[in-house]
């Protein structure tokens, strides 16, 4: 109701648009999605190919002007002028085929041009910032683009061939009926009706074929085109997790899953080719089957029956019936150059409109692959928009919450009223179940989700993303295709002076040396993610970790498959390299190393809204504060600091050793007065006791075997 209390009038329903009016929009859709990704390559190649296309046109009148001056000078009995014609007829038939060659491959650089300027520009925003991943968030209200991979590889090539070589059709269609046309038109009346009734033939086929029996070629080729990118979805899926799908026998599932996507795709295929066939038929029936059954083509009848041919122009020019056919008549060479310029500037003229109408409706067939195009540029456009400052940058040491309220983008409540901050120098745990919002915290952190109320103060540059001041290690890592090098500098490339020894020497603070031995690690490309086992990989990410070094690191679970040794050696060592961690576990005896919890407890509409925030008791101390004083970062390279470390580590192991081995003689020996005291710190035996114990061993030499 409207507020005057009377009834909304409903919306009209939108007008339907004319078969024509479709297939102009379509191409207006086709032009402007091309005309501003070329360059100065695809304007060169496209003035050479509109040159080609003009020459083309030009040889074609002129060898049907060559073919009527040969039958002239056949029926003239000129023999050297008609020999001298049949051989300017093989020279334009030679050219022209080096010409129409030429023209394709003009043409092929237009469309390779326009597809690599294109697939750029959407590269260039696809990648830029976190637009790659929120084009796939929100469900498909939100217009969220999970196929984005199928559109860019396969969509804008077929785009870029199909339009460019339609537009080439389009433009000799529309160039040889203009040409034909003037030129039978000059030829008098009989000309310019032959002319305008070969073309009104050929307009009456367009309104047939797309009017009066019409192909619905946009719910035929949408859901072509969507069929089939699930279906490859489904297979690189079965592709990626092959390895989890063979270890719970979902085999037989794959396969039925990946068989009605097979189906849906095949009945689309069906579709699609009895609409094409369909279509198909009209054209032969108006292309070949009448050909020479109307009164159009009657000289093409004609052309092939000399005897009748020539009786009627005879009979037209006051000749005898019967002729010496060793006279020459010239009223017959006339009446055969008539009949040659009709014949050829008719069939000119009716491929030209054939062309043209098969270029119209053809683009029909690109529109599913437009349409995908357009809406992921428009979906990229949009998840690129400037928004409200939500996410500031004051403190560089510092990261925090105030009154956020977390969301995913399918507008579910995680947390409200997200209030919490850690400092540069402090651990934060964060805990809580599965689907409460652990992992959903950083990605409003990182600009992947968007934020509609509250502050979140980041220690990275004012932008969006984390930049190098926050690093993420999920509970599955990351790896990209390429060597060792490759693997711990992501995403910086390797340094040139980046040795071998050196690498070796990074890959052992992880035991992960073993990995440079194996053939072709430190040069050739590796798909490592299929290589590696997932605690291979989690200790690889937690290298490249140290190799960055920034203030803040995000730990989703990233120690899942490894050790206590690494997992006690990660958050000493980035003790060491002054990282503050922000941790998402589940075991409570990583408290140990943080000084703060977060638990969400998956409830928002609670009072606390979700969540507590607590100090913890027994933390360790800050690294970054001396007496209450803000410590500057540890300027030395990381690579020493780790050095240093495992050489304390091992010290204090020989030690701890030393006094295991110590403890364990002595008890063997049951001596118990020479057991050290003990003290505040961990020491080496003293030389009084070692005494006492050598004396003992030696009157015992039974027990010092046993020791031994």
């Amino acid at each position: 109701m409207e507020p005057g209390g009377e009834k909304a009038n409903p919306r009209p329903p939108a007008k339907t648009p004319s078969p024509l009016e479709a297939q102009l929009h379509v191409w207006f859709n086709a032009l402007s999605l091309l005309k501003n990704h070329g360059g100065n390559r695809t304007r060169f190649w496209g003035a050479q190919l509109a040159i080609g296309t003009l020459v083309r046109a030009a040889c074609q009148l002129l060898k049907m002007r060559v073919n009527e001056a040969s039958v002239v000078h056949q029926n003239l009995g000129q023999v050297r002028l008609f020999f001298r014609t049949q051989v300017n007829q093989v020279v334009l038939a030679a050219f022209l085929s080096l010409l129409q060659n030429w023209i394709g491959f003009a043409q092929r650089q237009v469309a390779l041009q326009w597809r690599s300027g294109l697939t750029r520009s959407i590269h260039q925003a696809y990648f830029q910032g976190t637009c790659f991943y929120e084009i796939a968030q929100g469900g498909g209200r939100a217009g969220a683009i999970t196929d984005a991979d199928v559109r860019i590889a396969e969509d804008i090539p077929k785009v870029a061939t199909n339009v460019t070589n339609l537009i080439v059709t389009l433009a000799n269609g529309l160039l040889d009926m203009l040409l034909f046309t003037v030129f039978v038109g000059r030829s008098g009346g009989v000309g310019v009706g032959l002319g305008v009734l070969t073309q009104f033939y050929v307009v009456s086929m367009y309104i047939m074929n797309n009017y009066i029996v019409p192909v619905d070629w946009v719910g035929i080729t949408g859901p072509l085109a969507t069929t089939s990118s699930k279906l490859q979805q489904q297979l690189s899926r079965a592709e990626v997790h092959a390895s989890t799908i063979c270890a719970l026998q979902g085999g037989k599932l794959e396969a039925d899953v990946v068989s009605r996507r097979f189906r849906e795709a095949v009945l689309a295929k069906v579709r699609y080719f009895t609409g094409q066939h369909w279509n198909d038929s009209l054209m032969y029936f108006f292309v070949t089957s009448t050909f020479d059954r109307t009164p159009l083509f009657w000289c093409s009848f004609l052309y092939f029956t000399a005897s009748a041919l020539q009786n009627w122009v005879r009979s037209q020019a006051g000749a005898p019936r019967i002729l010496d056919p060793h006279l020459s008549s010239p009223e017959i060479a006339r009446g055969w150059g008539m009949i040659i310029r009709y014949h050829g500037s008719m069939l000119n003229i009716w491929l030209g409109g054939v062309s043209v109408a098969n270029a119209l409706q053809q683009v029909m067939l690109n529109y599913a692959s437009i349409g995908r195009i357009q809406k992921l540029m428009e979906r990229i456009q949009a998840v690129s928009q400037p928004r409200p400052a939500l996410i500031h940058s004051e403190d560089a040491n510092l990261i925090k919450f105030d009154g956020v309220d977390v969301q995913t983008p399918t507008g579910i409540d995680l947390v409200h009223d997200l209030t919490f901050s850690v400092q540069w120098g402090e651990n934060l745990l964060l805990t809580g179940h599965n689907g409460a919002g652990k992992s959903s915290i950083f990605r409003c952190l990182a600009g992947l989700w968007q934020v509609k109320s509250g502050n979140i103060w980041t220690p990275n540059p004012p932008g969006r993303g984390l930049a190098s001041s926050v690093c993420y290690l999920p509970q599955r890592p990351y790896n990209t295709v390429g060597t060792l090098f490759d693997q711990l500098c992501y995403p910086d490339q390797p340094p040139e002076s980046f040795a071998e020894e050196k690498l070796r020497l990074w890959l052992d603070y992880v035991d992960l040396g073993y990995l440079a031995d194996r053939p072709g690690a430190l040069l050739a490309e590796t798909d490592w993610q299929q290589v590696l086992s997932l605690g291979e990989q989690q200790r690889l990410s937690i290298l490249r970790l140290f190799f960055h070094r920034p203030k803040f690191a995000v730990l989703d679970e990233c120690t899942s498959a490894v050790t206590g040794e690494i997992e006690q050696r990660l958050f000493e060592i980035c003790t060491r390299l002054q990282i503050s961690c922000i941790t998402i576990a589940h075991r409570p005896a990583l408290k140990r190393y943080h000084h703060k919890s977060l638990t969400l407890t998956g409830c928002p509409r609670d009072s606390n809204g979700g969540y507590s925030f607590l100090p913890l008791d027994d933390a360790p101390k800050a690294f970054n504060r001396t007496e209450g004083s803000l410590q500057t970062p540890n300027s030395a390279e990381p690579d020493k600091v780790i050095s240093q470390y495992f050489e304390e580590r091992s010290l204090k192991l020989r030690q701890k050793s030393s006094n295991e081995l110590f403890q364990r003689r002595a008890a063997l020996l049951d001596i118990q007065d020479v057991q050290p005291k003990k003290t505040k710190h961990k020491a080496t035996p003293s030389l009084s006791n070692l005494s006492k114990v050598l004396k003992i061993a030696l009157a015992h030499p039974d027990a010092l075997r046993r020791c031994c």
